[in-house]
This record gives structure tokens, sequence and C-alpha cells, in this order.
């Protein structure tokens, strides 16, 4: 029986780095708008800012997991979800700012990158 070889994809790891970034991001604005969305909630006081949280969260997850699928409505997605968030969190800017920020870089790094998928044959 011999063994056939077939050349295995490789991941370009500029690629692996940017969706691990991204994704490790996109998991902490996540829980960070759950985080104030429930204790709004919770507390009884400003409910339409909780749920706002609840809103930009889901926005920013949804566009990260579209954002391989279809880069522009997952790139835009994203981008408003960001901004919301770092809009909600106004008086901690210096660090919603720049994780909006980065958010927005990676997710259009990765659109920009798209086409050749960093798999090499």
């Amino acid at each position: 029986m011999a063994a056939r070889w077939e050349a295995q994809p490789t991941i370009n790891p500029w690629t692996a780095v940017l969706v691990i970034l991204e994704t490790g991001v996109v998991c902490l604005v996540a829980v960070f708008g759950l985080m104030g969305a429930l204790t709004t909630i919770a507390g009884g006081g400003a409910v339409i800012w909780g749920i706002a949280n609840l809103v930009a969260a889901s926005l920013v997850v949804v566009g990260a997991l579209q954002a391989e699928s279809a880069p522009r409505r997952g790139t835009a997605l994203l981008a408003i979800g960001v901004m919301a968030m770092a809009g909600l969190w106004y008086w901690v800017w210096m660090v919603s700012v720049p994780f909006a920020a980065l958010l927005i870089v990676l997710a259009a790094a990765r659109a920009v990158n798209l086409p050749a998928k960093g798999v090499k044959s």
C-alpha cells in the first residue's frame, strides 16, 4: 500500500496572529458589554444603557463572525459595534477607544487579506 503525499496547506503565521488577536479582543468587548448590560439591568437603573451595551456587543460578535464570509458587511457591523461600545464607555476612553481602533484595523486587515486566506499550497 503506497501512501500518497499531498501538500498540506500551511497557515500564514501573520494571519494566525491576526485571527487570534481579533478573537481575543472581540471576546473582551463582548464580556465588557455583557457585564455592563447585566449590572445595569440588575441594578434597575438606566435600562436603555444596558440594552445598548447588549446591542453593541452583539454587533461586534456578529461583525467578527461575518468578516470572513462577507467582509464589507462584517467590517461595517464590527466598526459600528465598537464605536457604539466606545461611546457607551466614554469615561474609560483610554481603554475603549484603543480597543475599538484595534478591532477596526484588525477587521480591515483581515478583509484585505481575505482573497489569499493565508493558505499556501
